[in-house]
């Protein structure tokens, strides 16, 4: 399932669009962090070419250079440079930690999702 998608044009004017991808082959919500994130592109943005390699995982290389693995990686959005290339500078995702539920499953109606900053390396 593709969901939350994200779409920008790249400085040569080509269509590229994020999205939250989960299986739907599994009854195990434990299996759904191995797959969490898909890349579609297009030169028109009528016809798409799907890339068979997710764009990121669940887990996050921070500064320190340890590794966290989160349960979830949602809602991507990039932050793109504001000159005339466009690069990608940030990936924001919405993220929860393993073992916490997902967005207003608390009896409280808390939620423990909270947004992730990744910077691009280029």
């Amino acid at each position: 399932v593709w969901e939350d998608p994200s779409v920008y044009l790249d400085a040569r004017g080509h269509w590229h669009l994020l999205s939250h991808v989960y299986p739907t082959n599994t009854t195990n919500w434990l299996q759904y962090a191995d797959i969490v994130a898909g890349h579609a592109f297009s030169k028109d943005g009528i016809e798409w070419t799907f890339h068979p390699t997710p764009p990121w995982t669940a887990d996050v290389t921070n500064t320190d250079g340890s590794t966290r693995h989160y349960a979830t990686r949602e809602r991507p959005f990039l932050l793109l440079s504001d000159d005339a290339h466009r690069t990608p500078v940030a990936l924001f995702t919405a993220v929860t930690l393993p073992g916490r539920p997902k967005q207003n499953y608390t009896k409280d109606g808390g939620d423990y999702s909270f947004t992730h900053v990744q910077p691009i390396r280029h």
